[in-house]
């Protein structure tokens, strides 16, 4: 994901969040914790698709041909 995604998420849920009612404190931990569901997220897209295409089983083990 760009970068620059996901800094509007970062800012989007900093403004947004308190408007809802919700406290954010501290900035930077909102930041650590948005760019790690990003990374888990991107790396099960990154998985599921290459499972998808094929050729592997779940584990990533080649099926026999």
């Amino acid at each position: 994901m760009s970068t620059t995604y996901a800094s509007n998420i970062i800012a989007i849920l900093a403004l947004g969040l308190p408007v809802l009612g919700f406290e954010v404190v501290d900035r930077d931990t909102l930041a650590g914790i948005i760019s790690a569901l990003i990374g888990v997220a991107a790396l099960v897209y990154n998985f599921y698709g290459r499972f998808k295409a094929g050729g592997i089983t779940a584990f990533g083990i080649r099926k026999a041909q």
